[in-house]
């Protein structure tokens, strides 16, 4: 133990200075966010006369159905908001990358928040907006953002989003005008669309993740690191 203290001690000491507001930032930020979502939760009871379980339970145990349900559903969700927060990783650390990345980030959150929420299938409607509109700018900004990765990404990408926009072309033909066929079929396809936009660009992150950062200010090795008042290791 001695031996220990002794080691690491130091760089303990070192390293834990007098707690800053800085420090307790991400904190503040996740408390204010579940406060909000709170009241949101609070207003959805009072307006629809539902219990809490309702709106904060698993969908499977709350309409009492198997495991399995919506599995497939699940999944894209997943594909989505991964896709999503690693693009808007990415902005965070090259920020002077082109816009392209932007709005593919734009595009996956909004159409995972949509598929998770079923936004286009009742509450679009339920506020009149029509669904085929809905369809409409997403396929709009889906062209925009292929017709710019033509001029500023390798073709791996542009291939990727050309397939991708395929596979939801496919889902939206049979959505709008195939409905009496089984659902799955629809479903597969948007589900395999999900999963190439996904893998296309998670793999664009990293090989903008791989290249230099834009130059900047000099940085020494702490500041680099660490953030302010703290030593590197």
């Amino acid at each position: 133990m001695q031996r220990l203290l002794a080691k690491y001690g130091p760089m303990v000491r070192r390293n834990w200075t007098m707690p800053t507001l800085r420090d307790f930032a991400p904190i503040a930020a996740a408390l204010g966010f579940s406060a909000i979502m709170l009241a949101l939760l609070a207003a959805a009871m009072a307006i629809t006369g539902e219990e809490g379980r309702t709106f904060t339970g698993e969908p499977q145990d709350v309409l009492k159905g198997e495991f399995y349900v919506g599995a497939f559903s699940n999944l894209g969700g997943v594909f989505w908001f991964s896709c999503a927060a690693i693009l808007s990783f990415t902005l965070a650390f090259r920020p002077r990358q082109t816009a392209v990345l932007a709005a593919a980030a734009l595009l996956s959150w909004a159409m995972g928040i949509d598929d998770i929420f079923l936004l286009h299938d009742h509450v679009y409607p339920y506020l009149d907006i029509p669904q085929k509109l809905v369809m409409l700018g997403y396929f709009a900004l889906a062209s925009g953002i292929f017709v710019m990765s033509v001029i500023e990404l390798p073709p791996r990408t542009t291939i990727g989003i050309a397939a991708t926009v395929g596979f939801w072309g496919v889902s939206a033909i049979l959505d709008l005008f195939f409905n009496d066929l089984d659902q799955s079929i629809e479903d597969s396809a948007k589900f395999i669309g999900i999963a190439i936009w996904a893998a296309t660009w998670i793999a664009q992150s990293f090989d903008v993740l791989r290249q230099p950062a834009a130059p900047g200010p000099p940085l020494n090795r702490e500041s680099r690191s660490e953030p302010p008042g703290r030593t590197a290791i």
